[in-house]
C-alpha cells in the first residue's frame, strides 16, 4: 500500500481547514477525537485509491502526489456523514447536521469549480446531487457516495476545460 507523506497529511489538513470553520461556524463541531480518526479515515482511503486508481499520481503511487480538492472534500465529507450512522456516546450528528454538512461541501466544490473553469453548477444541478447525495445508501440505486460526488465535480471540471481548450 502507498505511504501517505507528512507533507500531503498536512497539505490535506490544510485543504479541509475552511469546511472545518464553516462546520463550526453553523455550530456543527468536530471534536478533535472525531477529527483525527477522520483525518486518519481520509488518509487510508486516498492511499487505497491511488492504488487502485494510479491515474494522476506521477510514479503510480504517491510520489509528488498532490492531493485534490475535489477528491479531499467529496471523500470527507461523507467520512463526517458515515461517521455519524456510528452512536457513540461522545459524537452523534442528527439527520439535519448530516444534511447540512453535506450542503457545505457541496456549496465549496461548486466553488472551487468556479474558481479553477469560471463556470458552477446550476441550483437545479446542486440540488439534484444534494438528494442523492444525503440517499447515500448502499441498497439505493438513487443515490450517489463520496466517489459520485467526486466525479460529478471533477467531471464538470474537466469537460469546462475541454470545452475552453477547444475555443468553445
Amino acid at each position: 500500500m502507498a505511504n501517505i507523506g507528512l507533507e500531503n497529511r498536512e497539505l490535506i489538513e490544510k485543504m479541509i481547514s475552511p469546511f472545518l470553520l464553516e462546520l463550526g461556524v453553523h455550530n456543527i463541531n468536530i471534536s478533535e477525537q472525531i477529527y483525527r480518526i477522520s483525518i486518519r479515515l481520509l488518509s487510508q482511503h486516498l492511499k487505497e485509491h491511488i492504488d487502485k486508481y494510479p491515474i494522476g499520481s506521477k510514479s503510480g503511487g504517491l510520489d509528488n502526489y498532490e492531493p485534490e480538492v475535489y477528491k479531499i472534500y467529496s471523500w470527507y465529507a461523507f467520512i463526517l456523514i458515515d461517521m455519524t450512522e456510528y452512536e457513540s456516546e461522545e459524537h452523534l450528528f442528527s439527520k439535519t447536521d448530516r444534511e447540512f454538512i453535506l450542503n457545505i461541501a457541496i456549496n465549496y466544490l461548486n466553488m472551487f469549480l468556479e474558481k479553477d473553469t469560471g463556470h458552477k453548477l446550476s441550483e437545479e444541478s446542486l440540488l439534484k446531487i444534494f438528494l442523492m447525495g444525503s440517499n447515500n445508501r448502499i441498497d439505493d440505486e438513487f443515490a450517489i457516495g463520496q466517489n459520485g460526488l467526486y466525479l460529478a465535480f471533477k467531471t464538470s471540471k474537466m469537460l469546462c476545460e475541454t470545452v475552453k481548450i477547444k475555443g468553445k
